[in-house]
């Protein structure tokens, strides 16, 4: 992220996470590293940062010129950033794996800890290469299961202890209020012990899974810090002492092996999953043209296909439009599913791939390009989902709260402090009017987009008691603004 302001240096901030962009609440890690200074000279510590910003804009569909342009500019300013160090780090650099001239991670070291959601027998080997001590894992139940026995030996392996997902308590015993559960492991973590530096240790924090392919071959991106092993160490971190309460064990409880599920299941699952990242990779397109006026409205018809064969598999595979799952073409070669009937809101570029073998199914979502959507296709969008009073004014203080982080991060507590129930509007309370004035002010976007939505899109029933009213005054306002500017 890059930020600027009038007459000063740009200030830039780099967040490394392991979770996924996803609604899960599992047990994750996140980097945040902020910029100090910006050099003359290109910092050597930044080439795997700027080879993935370079890399990626080549590698995604559906980015514009003028988007993959200022990706390559903000990859040229980040190899001139100096970044500030977290408390008890000596030195941060970077790792990314699978880019070109970035192919392989080494985690060669005398004592290792790794925590990995996902692991396999050959890549717990390279997570572990030259250990001298016996290595320590934290990972899912299943996971474990899964390896072999030889994988395991003399290995010290841990998962989550089973209480682990229970709310933390305040002194008087009751629960903290609005405390989401965190349920499963996806953090990916490995604490290194150099044998040539048997003060120090390294701390790397990423994506990549104890896997050979998220070692080698994935794209994959890591921080790695390095200091002191009293302050960073495996120690410190995991202590000796089973029954400690500090550091992650409070969290952890010895590994018990249970009778593994069908290995076979496992690896057809795995087979799938990769059929999948291969057919996501082909660009897909979704072409809509008019179907016919019925009496619900005008209707349009989708086609699903691509330019290029899916990849030869065994596996069964159909496709569907993502707001008409029960409407699927199952995929030869080529894909080819036509689907009619569609209102505006429900046309979606979003297309569902599905790859079946035996009794294994795993599915993916694939971004395809949109060809032909009809104008106003968005606004039906929102009309459909922002359909009573209350969620009006979640979106009304979201769109004026934008590029304001503090007001955004108020918004939940003012929302559950608010005791109207959206069925009136009260400006004194809710903080509208603060907001409007500012926006009006400003003469920001979320006025303009906001005026759109109310005069053009929502209908009287979704908006609150005296909304109208207020609003009139406030496009007035701004009509006598915008001709004083």
């Amino acid at each position: 992220m890059r930020f600027v302001a009038e007459d000063a240096q740009p200030k830039y901030r780099l967040l490394v996470l392991s979770r996924n962009l996803t609604h899960d609440n599992t047990w994750d890690i996140v980097v945040r590293l902020d910029s100090e200074s910006v050099a003359d000279e290109r910092l050597e510590v930044n080439d795997p940062l700027v080879a993935l910003l370079r890399w990626l804009p080549e590698h995604v569909h559906h980015i514009s010129a003028g988007r993959a342009s200022r990706v390559q500019s903000l990859a040229e300013e980040i190899a001139h950033v100096s970044w500030e160090r977290p408390e008890d780090v000596e030195s941060v650099s970077f790792h990314v794996v699978g880019v070109p001239g970035h192919d392989a991670l080494s985690l060669h070291a005398g004592r290792h800890l790794v925590i990995s959601p996902f692991v396999e027998d050959d890549g717990l080997a390279r997570a572990t290469r030259g250990h001298q001590k016996v290595p320590t894992l934290i990972s899912r139940q299943e996971t474990l299961d899964a390896l072999s026995d030889d994988a395991l030996d003399g290995v010290d392996a841990y998962t989550l202890a089973a209480d682990v997902d229970l709310p933390t308590t305040d002194e008087t015993g009751e629960d903290e209020p609005d405390v989401p559960l965190l349920h499963g492991l996806h953090a990916k973590v490995y604490v290194l012990e150099p044998t040539d530096k048997w003060t120090k240790a390294r701390v790397l924090l990423g994506s990549s899974n104890a896997t050979t392919p998220g070692l080698t071959g994935n794209i994959e991106f890591l921080v790695d810090v390095f200091g002191r092993r009293d302050r960073l160490g495996i120690d410190r971190i995991l202590p000796p002492d089973a029954e400690s309460r500090n550091g992650l064990r409070p969290l952890i409880e010895p590994y018990v092996r249970q009778p593994p599920l069908d290995r076979e299941d496992e690896r057809t699952r795995r087979r799938l999953q990769g059929t999948l990242r291969s057919i996501a990779a082909i660009e897909h397109l979704v072409e809509i043209v008019d179907d016919t006026t019925s009496a619900d409205g005008h209707t349009y018809r989708a086609t699903i296909s691509t330019s290029v064969d899916y990849p030869s598999t065994k596996a069964s595979v159909s496709v569907a439009l993502l707001t008409r799952r029960a409407s699927t073409a199952d995929v030869d070669r080529r894909p080819h599913l036509v689907v009619h009937h569609l209102p505006p809101a429900d046309i979606s570029p979003c297309v569902i791939v599905t790859a079946s073998e035996d009794d294994v199914t795993e599915s993916t979502i694939v971004l395809s390009r949109l060809i032909g959507a009809p104008e106003g296709r968005l606004d039906a969008v929102i009309a459909r989902q922002i359909d009573d009073p209350e969620k009006f004014m979640r979106l009304l203080m979201l769109m004026l709260s934008l590029g304001n982080p503090s007001e955004l991060a108020a918004l939940p507590a003012a929302h559950r402090g608010s005791d109207n129930g959206g069925g009136s509007l009260d400006i004194t309370t809710s903080g509208v009017l603060e907001l409007v004035l500012r926006g009006l002010s400003t003469g920001g976007a979320g006025i303009d987009d906001l005026d759109h939505l109310i005069t053009k899109v929502l209908d009287d029933d979704v908006l609150p008691a005296g909304f109208r009213e207020f609003w009139s005054q406030v496009s007035q306002a701004r009509r006598l603004l915008e001709d004083t500017r």
